[in-house]
């Protein structure tokens, strides 16, 4: 049966649409995560606007959902792409759509991703790579978890637990608060955060009004199916860190995790973590997603990798191939120093160049 394919802005989609959209993700294991959410998409649609929906209609009947932004270009990115830490088409399970007639329908030129679902097979051919994004398993409870960690070899934990008694015997009782709305933990959160992407050179979202926005109402959501956790740590009166998650029925994305810098020796990032898994049970939450990427407190306190994907699904052959071929040569670079190579990085700015001069003829 053909696939119809129309574009709406998230805002304009009827309560009947809504509902379907949270019961194809609540079924699918595969976009468990909040980002898959029309919660999140609404949030999004409030704090900046834009956001758009590919609705697909079998029969007349919706049994999909894409949720995206469009820039000048008509390119297609995930909704608040900067900040997404998942994302791919929310669909009925046995129904048959392919990517490029999504991209058309949508009236886009491409659909670009960076944190997109692997396991989803139509959009397999058009991956540039495919990048693990780390799971704390925590179904069968906090003791069950530590021991896995514990036979698994990590030392991390141990350490923490040493760290976390030198944080109570030398600053203060230690205490951890799962949900706030405290707005000076809030202000703290954003600072931390600002001051840390400074240090290493890169855009501070968390100075953009609609983020700040976005992340406050976020915390303001609280629902079963859907919420914003603040979860915080004190030593005494210190506030020693700060985690904004989301989370979406069972599942909770550790989203932006930040720490005081006076007291990064007590390693409180990591404290704060355990304390969400030591809260999990309480709350009903079977896993913790730690995100893309690695670092060793994700290696450390992973039970597992979900599987994220790289690429873009474009309907202009020639730009396809071309971009394709520079971003798989570029990530088979064995090493971040080679791929920072004045060669590598000169031979990927001129295939950018030669592919936006083909873009704009």
């Amino acid at each position: 049966m053909a696939i119809d394919i129309s574009v709406k802005n998230v805002s304009d989609l009827n309560d009947t649409e809504l509902s379907i959209w949270a019961d194809l993700q609540e079924a699918d294991p595969a976009v468990d995560s909040a980002f898959f959410r029309p919660e999140y998409a609404l949030a999004a649609e409030a704090s900046r606007g834009g956001v758009e929906v590919a609705l697909l209609r079998e029969d007349s009947e919706p049994v999909g959902f894409l949720p995206f932004e469009r820039d000048e270009r008509d390119i297609g990115r995930a909704v608040t792409w900067r900040l997404s830490d998942t994302h791919g088409l929310i669909v009925k399970q046995g129904v048959s759509w392919n990517p490029i007639e999504l991209v058309r329908g949508s009236n886009l030129t491409a659909l670009k991703f960076d944190h997109l679902i692997a396991s989803q097979e139509p959009f397999q051919p058009f991956h540039y790579w495919v990048d693990k994004a780390p799971y704390m398993d925590v179904s069968d409870g906090y003791e069950s978890y530590h021991a896995e960690r514990r036979r698994a070899g990590t030392s991390l934990i141990r350490q923490a637990e040493r760290k976390r008694r030198k944080l109570d015997r030398e600053i203060g009782p230690v205490r951890f608060e799962y949900h706030t709305l405290d707005q000076d933990v809030f202000s703290a959160l954003l600072d931390w955060k600002s001051t840390q992407l400074e240090c290493w050179k890169l855009f501070d979202v968390f100075r953009v009004d609609w983020v700040i926005e976005l992340l406050r109402g976020l915390c303001r959501v609280q629902s079963p199916e859907f919420s914003g956790v603040m979860s915080a740590l004190y030593a005494g009166d210190t506030l020693t860190a700060v985690h904004l998650g989301l989370r979406s029925h069972k599942i909770l994305c550790s989203w932006i995790p930040t720490l005081n810098p006076e007291y990064q020796r007590y390693s409180p990032g990591v404290i704060l973590h355990l304390e969400l898994a030591k809260s999990a049970e309480e709350y009903g939450i079977t896993r913790i997603d730690l995100g893309r990427g690695s670092n060793p407190l994700k290696r450390s306190l992973s039970s597992g990798n979900i599987e994220l994907a790289i690429g873009s699904v474009d309907r202009r052959p020639l730009v396809s191939a071309l971009t394709a071929r520079s971003h798989r040569a570029w990530n088979a670079l064995p090493t971040s120093k080679l791929r920072n190579f004045p060669l590598a990085v000169a031979a990927l700015k001129f295939t950018r160049d030669l592919r936006n001069r083909l873009t704009r003829n």
